[in-house]
């Protein structure tokens, strides 16, 4: 998904997010990349989305569930204790809505032991529980990350690494820079989110295509950087040789 920078309430992936859950048709368990400052603000819009209007106390619902009561307060993510009275939670029937949606914050952080006493429930859950992982960095464990729909909502302002390089010097500092091909899957992110917003949609699709090519994991370092200098530096089209790298 295109990382799109703007404003939370105006962000098209927020949008498009919300149109899915409107229709039903949303992932069972989402993980949303933001800026931390604003997760409860979100965890509310995407509950209210989700649970629907009746029920609310203010900020609370009863089908609402965080994983360790105090994470937000202490600012730390919950521990493997506080997951298991999490998912032992969420594993009773809704008291009003049609669902439970259980939230897990800081979930960037997540230790080990944490993480994967997640695995289960994030993978197969109940047919009555949604998860929604919450997120300022782009760290989530990999045995989660498989497992969930990943959305970006990002409202940081644009810093140099987010455009495409515009010469050979700055492509050739870019390939030094770029160590694992999950440095160059993050790079695509923000030139796929700073050319949309600047209006080449055309580009910006050509880029996202390369981005969920590259995060299958079929590549390596070096066959990516090839691709993307003759896909995006040459300009080549090379968007019919997609298919046998699937």
């Amino acid at each position: 998904m295109l990382n799109i920078a703007a404003g939370i309430g105006e962000s098209y992936a927020l949008e498009e997010l919300e149109r899915e859950i409107a229709a039903g048709s949303h992932s069972h368990a989402l993980a949303v990349r933001s800026p931390e400052s604003g997760h409860f603000e979100l965890v509310i819009k995407i509950a209210k989305l989700a649970l629907g209007n009746s029920g609310w106390i203010g900020d609370r619902h009863p089908d609402l569930l965080f994983a360790g009561e105090n994470s937000m307060k202490s600012q730390k993510p919950p521990s493997i204790d506080e997951c298991r009275e999490f998912m032992a939670e969420l594993s009773l029937l809704p008291v009003i809505s049609n669902r439970r949606l259980g939230v897990v914050m800081y979930a960037d952080q997540l230790l080990l032991p944490a993480a994967n006493s997640l695995l289960k429930i994030t993978e197969e859950p109940p047919s009555h529980v949604n998860l929604l992982y919450m997120m300022e960095n782009d760290t989530l464990l990999p045995t989660l990350r498989s497992r969930v729909r990943y959305v970006s909502v990002w409202s940081a302002p644009h810093t140099e690494s987010d455009v495409m390089p515009g010469n050979d010097a700055g492509w050739l500092e870019w390939a030094k820079n770029t160590k694992e091909v999950s440095d160059i899957v993050s790079s695509l992110e923000r030139w796929g989110n700073y050319t949309l917003e600047n209006g080449d949609a055309e580009l910006a699709f050509k880029i996202e295509s390369i981005r969920l090519l590259l995060d299958g994991g079929k590549l390596s370092k070096l066959m990516a950087q090839d691709l993307i200098l003759l896909a995006l530096k040459e300009e080549m089209a090379v968007e019919h040789s997609f298919g046998s790298f699937w």
